[in-house]
């Protein structure tokens, strides 16, 4: 009888943790997925708006300038660009950037130094791993200035 009356208590314990943990898992299909720890609401603090553009590029490690690697430009600003490249680089890392920006006309040289990089999750079409860096521009000679500029006012023009 004692017998009979134990089992019976962990059989009616185990049906509690079956039909607590269903109550669970609906409540948690029913919530979001994710939650924003906190928004931004105040004003942008960037002293230059970031312009997100997608333009063909390369570039040249200033230590290295006989190995040219083909990258792609995520966005620009008055003072700089983000790139997608196939390989970690360290902030202070000084490079040249050639940058299409439209056809028929002669890249862009720009160069400038590494100020951060992030990984990026996904990998390029050969399977390599990519990072996104953000590159702030050096001094540029009056004519490639003149050109940077001219881009990224037009650029503004077409952003909302």
């Amino acid at each position: 009888m004692l017998f009979v009356a134990i089992t019976l208590l962990i059989l009616f314990i185990a049906v509690l943790i079956v039909i607590s943990f269903e109550e669970h898992r609906q409540q948690a299909r029913r919530s979001p997925a994710g939650t924003i720890g906190r928004i931004w609401k105040g004003h942008e603090r960037r002293q230059n708006i970031r312009m997100p553009i997608v333009l063909p590029a390369s570039y040249t490690l200033q230590d290295y300038p006989d190995r040219e690697e083909l990258s792609k430009v995520w966005n620009v600003s008055d003072t700089g660009v983000a790139v997608v490249v196939t390989e970690k680089l360290l902030p202070g890392t000084w490079l040249n950037i050639h940058v299409t920006i439209t056809d028929g006309e002669p890249p862009l040289h720009l160069n400038g130094c590494v100020a951060w990089t992030k990984a990026l999750t996904r990998r390029d079409a050969g399977g390599r791993r990519m990072f996104e860096s953000g590159i702030s521009l050096a001094k540029l000679d009056e004519e490639e200035r003149r050109r940077f500029n001219h881009f990224v006012k037009s650029l503004r023009r077409k952003t909302p």
